[in-house]
């Protein structure tokens, strides 16, 4: 239905719907990008479904979703996969927390006391847990979340240290938590974009993710630039 719509478009703005699975942080980080698109084309409607990351391929292979925001770990080989962003981890330590005085934190000083965590099946969550293993530590989980905007809320609320995916923290948020890159306790998190192999993709979510990645393969962004046949005919 898609793919006949998109041809008999002859003239006129860009219609149709495009549904887009992915995480929290990642919808935060490309806000602008959604946001510019969404002036560019307002008569396209967008469905945004937050997902973890290993919920996401599913979605994408069985047509729930256009495409996604998903490590390369859980992409299934059904779909392509384009390295689209880093995060760094950071922490959010209440300012009057003891760490918030030290300069160089350890995971062993992480390991001593109650952490406010990402939900330990999303990707961010499993990474932290194996950083603690590979080095021996057990670690006290005070909460555990799939919210990051929870994440960051907590350690406002001075209730403990969080662990979390970089995102936007405003100054008021500042004033009250310390943010400490640990990126190299944790590693980043990779995101990459992913669709299907096979089927159709609608021109709408073409253009979108072209929006959102202006790197796309030259394939994608060539069909995004397209007109559909009808419109020649």
């Amino acid at each position: 239905r898609s793919e006949m719509m998109d041809r008999i478009r002859t003239k006129g703005p860009l219609r149709g719907r495009v549904v887009v699975a992915a995480g929290q942080a990642i919808l935060n980080k490309y806000l602008p990008r959604l946001k510019t698109f969404m002036g560019r084309y307002p008569q396209v409607e967008i469905l945004i479904l937050r997902r973890r990351g290993f919920e996401i391929g599913p979605l994408i292979e069985q047509g729930e979703a256009d495409f996604g925001y998903l490590p390369s770990e859980s992409c299934p080989p059904t779909l392509h996969w384009h390295r689209a962003v880093e995060l760094k981890m950071l922490l959010a330590i209440p300012k009057r927390h003891a760490l918030a005085r030290k300069r160089n934190i350890a995971l062993r000083d992480l390991s001593q006391v109650p952490l406010i965590l990402p939900d330990r099946q999303a990707s961010s969550g499993r990474r932290i847990h194996r950083a603690f293993q590979e080095h021996e530590l057990e670690y006290r989980t005070l909460v555990e979340t799939g919210d990051s905007r929870l994440l960051l809320s907590f350690g406002r609320a001075g209730l403990g240290v969080s662990i979390l995916q970089e995102q936007e923290i405003s100054h008021d948020t500042r004033k009250l938590v310390k943010i400490v890159d640990v990126t190299r306790l944790f590693g980043k998190q990779v995101e990459g974009i992913a669709w299907r192999k096979r089927g159709y993709l609608p021109e709408a979510a073409r253009r979108l993710m072209a929006v959102l990645v202006p790197d796309a393969p030259a394939s994608l962004q060539a069909e995004a630039e397209k007109e559909p046949l009808a419109a020649k005919a």
